[in-house]
């Protein structure tokens, strides 16, 4: 059985700073192994981070290069708020709330 149960995936992806006030850092902290059966290297899979507006409109939007372990997301001219990033992973999407402060 290769099915992982209640393993969060969210544990693997690091955000930070929050707040933040001119750049937010996605980075993905999974350690690379190799699954039973799996020969494929899916230590850095890509996944793409959105950050939306309390109304649901995006902002901003990105994806890790390819084996990249994360990526940087600018925010220095997006106004002061609480935002949501959603980080589509495979089949998964991640929300986290962050706080941008200049």
């Amino acid at each position: 059985n290769t099915n992982c149960g209640g393993y969060a995936v969210s544990s693997s992806l690091v955000v930070y700073p929050n707040p933040a006030s001119t750049e937010l850092n996605i980075s993905n902290t999974e350690e690379a192994g190799v699954k039973d059966g799996d020969s494929k290297d899916e230590s850095n899979p890509e996944f793409l981070v959105r950050l939306y507006n309390e109304k649901g409109n995006i902002l901003r939007s990105a994806k890790n290069p390819k084996g990249s372990k994360g990526l940087k997301l600018d925010i220095a001219e997006v106004p002061n708020g609480t935002y949501y990033l959603h980080i589509s992973k495979g089949k998964e999407v991640i929300r986290k709330q962050v706080i941008i402060q200049h």
